[in-house]
């Protein structure tokens, strides 16, 4: 498990340093390394892929949103809500803080079920020949 978290968080920061726009890029292809490690192990160690991917995942989510600038946005918002500054525009511009967050949260998703999907799909082939395809 923690090698398998390992090499995920180091993929999506070395992706994140090259393509420090695309937090769905990143998450995707390092949800990828985790769905191929995962169930390399799974084929291997015959242990379940879910449990040694879980931490993983978790791993990739906050970075996958922290990237885009849309968790320190969030944490503003919520430190303008509890000092009590909600003017008109402040109001705007925590809505739009809050739009920005819910779209990268999706994005970040939408990445990891990609690559997930299409890593199971890459290994699967190799697998029994009578058994059914089970994803994450």
């Amino acid at each position: 498990m923690i090698l398998i978290s390992a090499s995920g968080y180091v993929v999506t920061y070395f992706i994140n340093k090259r393509l420090s726009g695309a937090s769905q890029v990143s998450s995707a292809i390092s949800a990828f390394v985790i769905g191929i490690l995962g169930n390399v192990y799974s084929r291997v160690g015959h242990g379940l892929a879910f449990a040694a991917m879980l931490p993983g995942i978790f791993v990739i989510v906050p970075g996958g949103v922290a990237s885009q600038g849309s968790l320190v946005s969030g944490i503003q918002v919520a430190d303008d809500i509890v000092a009590n500054r909600t003017e008109l525009a402040n109001q705007q511009a925590m809505a739009t803080s809050a739009m920005s967050l819910g779209i990268t949260m999706i994005q970040v998703c939408i990445g990891i079920t990609v690559g997930l999907f299409v890593a199971t799909l890459f290994i699967y082939p190799f697998g029994k020949k009578r058994s059914g395809l089970f994803t994450f």
